[in-house]
């Protein structure tokens, strides 16, 4: 766990919720930048290393869902005990439904959160996952798997190793069960979604505004933008996007934006 303080009096603290795998490596950089340019803007944050990643404690083959949910409460308590009370949250990728259950086990909300690019179904995000490991198996001899022999293999066997990641069972089943309206509730804090955009006119995907439609029908405050940036989660390098950094930034340290669905 990273906290960064500001020089000056603190207007709030945002805890980091990370995304899964590869996908937090890839983002690490990207998170820092943000994670600067808010304490120069008066704003404190705490970035969490899930059980079983980066510098935790365990193995990321004994990790679950409720262990990162444990860990989100263990960072959140630990905020306040060192006067860095969580205002806020950033949640990224997957990390997004994880911070949302977390919210709602928590029972306080909030001031306001920005998700970026979350993943709205854990299931298909899974099925993405795995196919890195049908990818890698694709020139070598012998019969070719698929994303299904793959899930069964780790049904028989307990554990699949994929992109240097463990997947056990549990956690199979812990990330097909992730839904992310499921996770959010009724009760909404002030939304800021950013889906990222390789040009001005890539279109947002249609689940998406089907769901942040869905919300503000409810009476959610939620603002979807699109950002253009290469794309970090995908991308061979690792990449730095300004303009998501700014527009991030600036849903922390504004007011409250008006609700938007386009």
């Amino acid at each position: 766990m990273v906290a960064r303080r500001p020089d000056r009096a603190s207007r709030g603290t945002v805890l980091v919720v990370p995304p899964f795998a590869e996908e937090m490596n890839k983002a690490r950089r990207m998170v820092a930048e943000v994670s600067e340019q808010l304490a120069a803007s008066g704003v404190a944050s705490v970035i969490v290393d899930l059980f079983g990643t980066g510098d935790s404690d365990g193995e990321f083959a004994d990790a679950t869902w409720s262990d990162w949910l444990d860990d989100l409460a263990a960072a959140d308590a630990w905020s306040t005990r060192n006067e860095l009370p969580v205002t806020a949250i950033l949640a990224i990728r997957l990390g997004c439904p994880l911070a949302a259950a977390y919210l709602q086990r928590r029972g306080r909300s909030i001031d306001r959160w920005v998700f970026w690019q979350p993943v709205l179904d854990g299931a298909r995000y899974l099925d993405q996952f795995l196919r890195l490991r049908v990818a890698a198996g694709m020139f070598d001899e012998g019969p070719k798997v698929t994303v299904a022999d793959l899930r069964r293999q780790v049904q028989e066997q307990g554990v699949l190793e994929v992109a240097g990641y463990d997947i056990t069972q549990r956690l199979l089943a812990d990330l097909d069960a992730v839904k992310l309206r499921d996770a959010m509730g009724s009760s909404i804090p002030p939304l800021h979604w950013v889906e990222l955009a390789r040009s001005t006119t890539t279109p947002v995907p249609v689940p998406v505004t089907r769901l942040v439609d869905e919300l503000v029908r409810g009476g959610a405050n939620v603002r979807l933008e699109s950002v253009v940036s290469e794309p970090i989660w995908t991308a061979t390098e690792i990449v730095v996007s300004p303009a998501l950094a700014q527009s991030t930034v600036a849903a922390f340290t504004g007011a409250p934006q008006p609700v938007q669905t386009t």
